[in-house]
């Protein structure tokens, strides 16, 4: 399946010639060209609201222009907000992101924007996050 990353960064693990995955790790983030990955994966990032879909005539039509004057931030959409509470769970837990006592969409979506990079959307680590 081929898809577009729309919404943070991706750890992708390209297949290879032979069908395996490659032990290599390739950060993509939105802005970056298609990637191949297996079906249930592509699935998987479009229902959390990461990626897209892209088929051969996307790939050839030009983005449109951001409005003059609109922030990157205003352009990127409102992928977090429009996941459910469930599926914003599931992303905060999958990135390692502690949200023990959030009861509501809004603690989640704070809670995963606040553990992201402004840089390149991995989560903000310390050392001691490492040793731990």
């Amino acid at each position: 399946m081929l898809i577009k990353i729309i919404n943070t960064t991706y750890g992708h693990r390209p297949i290879l010639p032979n069908g395996q995955k490659s032990h290599y790790v390739i950060p993509v983030r939105p802005g970056n060209p298609p990637i191949e990955v297996e079906q249930a994966e592509g699935e998987r990032l479009i229902a959390l609201g990461v990626a897209a879909e892209v088929t051969p005539e996307k790939i050839t039509a030009q983005e449109p222009e951001a409005p003059e004057g609109a922030s990157e931030a205003q352009t990127e959409g409102t992928a977090l907000e429009d996941m459910s509470f469930n599926d914003l769970k599931a992303l905060a837990q999958e990135n390692g992101i502690d949200i023990a006592g959030i009861r509501s969409k809004a603690g989640l979506i704070e809670a995963i924007t606040a553990a992201q990079d402004p840089e390149d959307g991995f989560p903000a680590l310390d050392a001691q996050d490492v040793i731990d």
